[in-house]
């Protein structure tokens, strides 16, 4: 495992992470009086926004315009932690907890979705092949790794858009509990959809095949807003129904995967790729410093000294996520 791909597991771990701290919090904080909600979601949201700076810090090439937009991307994100209200005001107290909850999910998954682009590039979702010659800090980032962060970037935001969404029209348009849960499911799924495509389609070679199931794993999944107007007898069957929209996104997300994924005959194309966007040179195989332009197989930031078959070993690396 290479370094980008373990700080990429270090993100996904966040969220089982964040879900055991809050579990954990709320099976002490009541006996000993602590706050109910915006105590954890001050620690959970604090702990993932640190993470992150943390995790990528090394990998950003930290000019005035990044630093300035990263500061106007977390200033909402604390700033609802300090203020903590709903955007409208809600007479029961646990509506007003899930709401304000998903608002805080919401403010730090923009932050997540934000970020990428801030740091590395719009590119990403362009149709421009070409890439910037160097993308990254003191250590190189790449494409896939990048497109993965963006992709993590919908666990946060879709619970938050549905939960937002759902009390929108429930506490202003008076509308039936289907007809609520069912708009509110709309735009989940459009976005879970449209994002996933728009972040991988350069790298997918669009064939008729490809593009037709494609189509059908998204109307399999656009099939879900139909859940919330399901009833059976049976509490199971129930059960198991009303949970489809989050199962049939990760059925999305693994379809399309595997779909997309490129086969043994496309190695010249991935080639060429890689060539493009890693912009491949030697560089350490400890801390991943360029050694372009040295003599020797040192490198002058952590003294690192071996051959120089380690040497294109950890550069070709760069092809890896």
């Amino acid at each position: 495992m290479n370094d980008r791909a373990c700080r990429l597991a270090c993100m996904i771990g966040l969220g089982p992470l964040a879900a055991g701290l809050t579990f954990v919090y709320f099976g002490i904080g009541g006996p000993i009086g602590l706050p109910d909600v915006q105590f954890p979601c001050v620690m959970v949201t604090a702990t993932a926004m640190l993470a992150t700076f943390v995790l990528w810090w090394q990998y950003i090439q930290w000019d005035r315009r990044r630093r300035i937009g990263t500061i106007l991307l977390v200033v909402p994100v604390v700033a609802h932690l300090i203020v903590f209200q709903p955007i409208w005001w809600i007479s029961c107290d646990a509506d007003r907890d899930t709401l304000v909850t998903a608002q805080c999910l919401g403010v730090y998954g923009l932050f997540r979705l934000a970020a990428p682009f801030l740091w590395w590039g719009l590119f990403i979702i362009s149709r421009k092949r070409k890439s910037p010659k160097r993308l990254g800090g003191r250590r190189r980032m790449t494409r896939t790794a990048i497109r993965i962060l963006l992709g993590l970037s919908l666990v946060p935001i879709l619970p938050a858009l549905f939960f937002i969404s759902l009390y929108t029209w429930d506490f202003n348009f008076g509308l039936s509990d289907e007809w609520n849960a069912t708009v509110s499911l709309i735009p989940c799924e459009m976005l879970a959809i449209g994002l996933w495509i728009a972040i991988w389609r350069t790298e997918v070679r669009w064939t008729h095949n490809r593009v037709v199931a494609t189509a059908i794993l998204a109307c399999a999944f656009l099939a879900t807003i139909a859940v919330p107007y399901f009833d059976s007898s049976s509490e199971s069957i129930n059960s198991i129904v009303c949970s489809s929209p989050v199962w049939m996104w990760g059925f999305w997300i693994i379809g399309t995967a595997w779909l997309w994924r490129n086969r043994p005959g496309h190695a010249a194309g991935a080639m060429e790729r890689l060539s493009e966007e890693c912009d491949i040179g030697p560089q350490c195989p400890s801390c991943a410093y360029s050694l372009r332009g040295l003599s020797e197989a040192r490198c002058p930031e952590c003294g690192w000294k071996g051959t120089l078959d380690a040497v294109l070993d950890a550069s070709l690396g760069l092809g890896d996520v």
